[in-house]
């Protein structure tokens, strides 16, 4: 009787020790997780991605019937810069789509020029900052 009591008690003792081991190992992996976290932060928060894209549209308030405008060149140009990172042109409703642009400060330009030699243009400022942007729609005036 007093070996199997003892045999019951190393057993329970056994398990004791294993649940031990467990929650210390449970408790070491979160320790080590947090050094990762604050060791290199920018595994818990990743940058925003390293491009986007600008949309939007182009309106002529004298454009019949709906004032939109098909067929405007519409430029990005980083600040700072004299030549454009990307370019495009209005489709027939006169939206247009930048991709793949790097994160920063834009100015996208529209300009139309006309048959009569005359042009049409308007400007905006836009920033990427690792999200896809719809710009303010581009009113086209006289230039």
């Amino acid at each position: 009787m007093y070996r199997s009591m003892k045999g019951h008690h190393d057993h329970h003792k056994c398990e004791c020790d294993r649940d031990r081991y467990y929650a210390l190992r449970i408790i070491l992996l979160i320790y080590i997780i947090r050094l990762i976290e604050i060791l290199f932060p920018e595994l818990s928060n990743p940058p925003p991605p390293a491009s986007a894209v600008i949309s939007g549209s182009v309106t002529n308030s004298n454009a019949a019937p709906d004032n939109t405008v098909a067929g405007v060149t519409i430029t990005a140009t980083p600040d700072g810069s004299t030549t454009p990172a990307a370019s495009t042109t209005t489709d027939a409703s006169g939206n247009f789509t930048l991709p793949s642009l790097a994160n920063g400060t834009y100015t996208v330009t529209a300009f139309l020029a006309n048959a009569d030699g005359s042009s049409l243009g308007a400007s905006e400022e836009v920033t990427i900052a690792g999200v896809d942007v719809v710009a303010p729609a581009l009113a086209l005036v006289r230039s």
